[in-house]
């Protein structure tokens, strides 16, 4: 018989957040298989891939723009050439409806406008391979 102690006992917490972390990897995969089945019904429906299309993925199921435009070019659908631009677009007028909203306490300043813009543009680079 084990002797009751302090060592003895299960950690609550760490079970806690084990069973969480599942929960959010569950959770995280249904989202992604979502993204992925409203995506293949667009494409077989004959619609085309562009930036409204990606938005709506990024923003309502979050599924990442490029990943997405990358799955509607292997499941064979027509993918808009201006789709990129149409995407930042979106998101800089979304990102400025949020600065003028009465959540947010504090404008973005020019200096973080220019380091998301700046962020947002390299990796757009390193995805394009460029």
């Amino acid at each position: 018989m084990v002797p009751a102690g302090p060592t003895s006992r299960p950690d609550r917490r760490a079970t806690r957040r084990c069973r969480s972390s599942a929960r959010r990897r569950r959770s995280s995969r249904g989202t992604l298989r979502a993204a992925m089945a409203q995506l293949r019904e667009r494409a077989a429906r004959g619609e085309t891939f562009d930036g409204d299309l990606a938005f709506l993925l990024a923003d309502e199921r979050g599924y990442p723009a490029e990943l997405s435009a990358e799955e509607a070019v292997r499941i064979g659908m027509p993918v808009d050439p201006a789709w990129e631009e149409r995407y930042e677009a979106l998101v800089a007028a979304r990102r400025e409806r949020f600065a003028r909203s009465r959540w947010c306490r504090q404008p973005m300043t020019p200096a973080c406008t220019a380091r998301t813009a700046s962020t947002v543009s390299a990796s757009s680079l390193v995805l394009s391979g460029r």
